[in-house]
Formats: structure tokens, sequence, C-alpha cells
């Protein structure tokens, strides 16, 4: 999956799933970030994906819009995603 903004320039996220689950379920979400001066990529631990297909799914379909913010995490607080919808578009902050 590839976020960018509107203008389609930087920054990029890129969230991927490059490994096959480890015998225990769990998976690396690999993620990227690309930006003006700046590239680096992360490993996250995931069990399964910890739901991430859903959320994002959900944020498509509620794509009219919602109250407030809604939230996803990885295992162990790996990496998290908030979204808010403001309007015609949504805010994503990946911490």
């Amino acid at each position: 999956m590839e976020i960018r903004p509107d203008d389609y320039l930087t920054p990029v996220v890129r969230v991927s799933f490059p490994y096959a689950p480890d015998a225990e379920g769990f998976r690396t979400l690999k993620v990227e970030i690309e930006a003006d001066g700046l590239r680096c990529d992360h490993g996250v631990m995931t069990l399964g994906g910890d739901g991430l297909d859903r959320f994002l799914g959900d944020l498509a379909a509620d794509w009219r819009g919602w109250e407030g913010t809604r939230g996803w995490h990885a295992l162990e607080d790996g990496m998290s995603i908030e979204a808010t919808h403001r309007g015609g578009r949504v805010e994503l902050l990946f911490t």
C-alpha cells in the first residue's frame, strides 16, 4: 500500500508484508517513509497483521466521514496509525 498527499509528491509512506508469517503467525510489516531529504524503513512485528486490513477497509467504507479519531497499533506499540476525517479528506498520523 502506498499513501501520498493530494499533490502526489512527498512525503510518501509505503506499507507491505514482504515475508510470509512464521510458524506462530507473526509477520513483519515493512514501513518505508520518504520525504524531502529523508528516507527510512522499519520493520514492525504484527500477529497476522493485527487487523490492519480491517482498519483500512473501515476507513474506505466510511469515506463520507466519522466523528473523532480512529486508531490502529501493532504489537508492542511498534507502530500506530491515527485517522481523523477532515471534511473532504482523511488525515493520517503514523507514529
